[in-house]
């Protein structure tokens, strides 16, 4: 009988210490997961709190070459900026003085600026060397100057010109 006595404490004593164990590998893992959310948590507030204050910059780079820029400046000089790694770009600067929008796209690319005294300029690029530029002479206030620019048009006509001489001369 004391045999049997004594094979039952043995069992209730193994028991217990594998529930001790399974409480203790519990609460080390809760003590290990808590320390991580706060943490977590810790380094979450520390970047909110610094994105949200002034004069800060950001720039995400990936590893193909895209980019990515917030910029905000002390005295309201705000851009956003995104370039792809094929060159192009969307592009928004506003401040308290001006603005500038840009957009490149496959070699082509549109302009706009203001100015301080409200002198508004667009120009637009193509991808052949084209350019047209306007802009408001004397602060804005004065006739718009448009300047055009086909040499890049010309340029690739006058080879096909050349090119289809040369061909027909040769039959």
């Amino acid at each position: 009988m004391n045999t049997s006595i004594n094979t039952s404490m043995n069992t209730a004593k193994y028991i217990q210490k594998k529930t001790t164990l399974k409480t203790n590998i519990k609460t080390g893992q809760a003590k290990s997961l808590l320390v991580k959310t706060f943490l977590f948590a810790a380094l979450a507030c520390a970047t909110i709190g610094s994105a949200e204050a002034q004069g800060n910059n950001v720039t995400v780079k990936s590893g193909g070459g895209e980019t990515l820029e917030m910029k905000s400046g002390w005295f309201g000089r705000d851009s956003i900026k995104v370039q792809d790694r094929f060159g192009n770009k969307l592009e928004n600067s506003k401040g308290w003085l001006s603005r500038k929008k840009e957009v490149k796209v496959l070699g082509n690319s549109l302009e706009e600026k203001k100015g301080l005294f409200g002198q508004k300029s667009y120009k637009a690029t193509s991808i052949l060397g084209d350019k047209i530029e306007t802009k408001r002479t004397w602060f804005g206030l004065g006739p718009r100057q448009t300047t055009v620019d086909l040499s890049g048009v010309s340029s690739v006509a006058g080879q096909l010109i050349k090119k289809k001489q040369t061909g027909s001369s040769s039959n």
